[in-house]
């Protein structure tokens, strides 16, 4: 057993997990060894190797689907149908995202935050909103929607709970609502966006569930009409896309740059569409 790296620790963790009994018992040796592997995957080395490789060099490469054209930076067919979403929801530039909406708001989250940098922001955020901020090193300010008790839900984020708190925040440097938020409910975000601008910060919404909003006078004013900076769609969630088909909306006077989105677009997504 010794022999088999088998560590002391595993037979008495085997022993334990067995018990003392009057018939006979059979082990198998699976499961000897995934005790075994528990107990060194703190303490060993794992090594990989590949037994005589051959190094390949790849160029001149067509793109993935022929004129199907690339994602970062956009070219052929996938650039043309990128504008024409920009022009269709009124966007300066529109991006298509891989891996959902959570996509987006990370890179919202690396352009626009620096370290340290005041955010203030909807408690019932979505996790990706919080992950980003959790990558830019950002400082919370914490906007608590009242609790609907009829229904248990969180209600709205209203202009005046975003206005007291930039002046509790003159520092703040960023407002980043959700709305609509999971359960339906709507923000006024035509208010919030005059309050930021008032206050000269950048607004950023995320509308998941909103993507159709543009289409319809019977359904809320959009974020990007509303005066949001820069706003994320889940393409998948309402207008009937394939799984995970996102779009991140850059505002025609959005106080961000077109080039650092891209940038960062770049660094967190691949570069194909697949």
């Amino acid at each position: 057993i010794a022999r088999r790296g088998i560590q002391a620790e595993a037979i008495t963790k085997l022993m334990v997990e067995i018990g003392v009994k009057m018939a006979d018992s059979a082990v198998s040796w699976k499961k000897i060894y995934g005790l075994n592997r528990n107990i060194i995957e703190e303490k060993v080395n794992r090594y990989f190797f590949v037994k005589d490789p051959v190094k390949i060099a790849i160029g001149d490469c067509p793109d993935e689907f022929d004129n199907l054209g690339t994602l970062h930076p956009a070219t052929g067919a996938i650039k043309e149908a990128q504008d024409l979403c920009a022009k269709a929801f009124g966007a300066q530039k529109s991006y298509f995202l891989l891996n959902g909406s959570t996509i987006g708001n990370l890179v919202l989250a690396i352009t626009k935050i620096k370290p340290k940098d005041k955010v203030i922001i909807a408690r019932n955020s979505h996790r990706s909103v919080i992950s980003g901020m959790i990558f830019a090193d950002a400082n919370p300010i914490w906007l608590l929607p009242q609790k609907l008790e009829q229904w248990g839900i969180w209600g709205c984020i209203t202009p005046e709970m975003v206005e007291r708190s930039i002046q509790e925040n003159p520092d703040a440097k960023l407002v980043w609502v959700t709305s609509p938020t999971y359960e339906g409910v709507v923000s006024d975000v035509e208010g919030i966006a005059k309050v930021c601008k008032k206050y000269g910060i950048t607004l950023f919404v995320d509308e998941a569930h909103g993507s159709l909003w543009n289409f319809s006078e019977n359904l809320p004013k959009s974020a990007l009409e509303c005066g949001a900076d820069a706003v994320v769609h889940s393409f998948h969630k309402t207008a009937g896309s394939f799984s995970q088909s996102s779009v991140l909306h850059i505002a025609k006077n959005s106080s961000l740059k077109t080039d650092e989105v891209e940038s960062n677009l770049r660094l967190i997504q691949d570069r194909y569409l697949s």
